[in-house]
């Protein structure tokens, strides 16, 4: 078994980070569009240094959700740019008796220096 763990995370080439937003969006939604399994995604922000956020429109088990998002991931990387990751956004919490007794959870949003 090979260890990854030490080796730096690919980063976006200069023709990603030139791109105008726009193009970057317009790029990853084609992407999307492509294939019909990717229809539960929304795409919510793209940034230069090619991060993606997105948000599932519809309830997909945790089982699928996972390989649905990371094959979204290497479809980006392999028609676009090897340094894109994909980060699904959060849902805020929907607990009517936590919201009732007044309890909140704070989500924090990715963010930081990437390897």
């Amino acid at each position: 078994m090979e260890n990854f763990a030490g080796i730096d995370s690919p980063i976006v080439s200069n023709f990603w980070r030139n791109l105008e937003p726009d193009e970057r969006l317009k790029s990853v939604i084609e992407v999307r569009d492509s294939d019909t399994r990717f229809s539960p995604i929304q795409i919510s922000r793209v940034l230069a240094n090619g991060e993606i956020f997105v948000n599932l429109v519809e309830a997909i088990p945790a089982n699928i959700r996972g390989s649905l998002l990371l094959d979204f991931e290497t479809e980006l990387k392999s028609k676009i740019d090897k340094g894109i990751v994909v980060w699904c956004e959060p849902l805020g919490d929907k607990s009517t008796l936590r919201n009732l007794r007044g309890i909140q959870i704070k989500v924090e949003p990715v963010s930081g220096p990437r390897r």
